[in-house]
């Protein structure tokens, strides 16, 4: 029998042990490793970017701004008008925030 360390939701760990059979460590190391799989899929990893850019967006513009300058820049378009600088910059920035979630998420520059 092997013994486990469990601790709580806030990090502070219990001074109990529980004792486990060779089969439920099996088990958990098994639940453990898909977990991980599951992790680290394609599908999650590209919630987790897509979140990522998001975060990192809103980290100079609220949501409201960014609605303000496409609405502005779907009005130049329709104008005939050139884009303002605003938007060129906030569209640049959004392209550096893929860039760096990129690399976090997928540990590889975006192409």
């Amino acid at each position: 029998m092997n013994k486990l360390n469990i601790t709580k939701k806030d990090g502070k760990v219990i001074n109990e042990y529980i004792e486990l059979t060779e089969q439920e460590i099996a088990d958990i190391e098994q639940a453990n490793a898909q977990a991980q799989e599951l992790y680290n899929s394609d599908e999650q990893k590209e919630l987790r970017y897509k979140k990522r850019v998001i975060e990192l967006i809103h980290e100079q513009y609220s949501t409201d701004d960014e609605a303000d300058l496409q609405n502005n820049a779907i009005d130049s378009l329709l104008e005939g008008v050139e884009l303002a600088q605003d938007y060129i910059d906030y569209r640049s920035y959004v392209e550096s925030c893929k860039d760096t979630a990129h690399m976090e998420v997928f540990e590889v520059e975006r192409t």
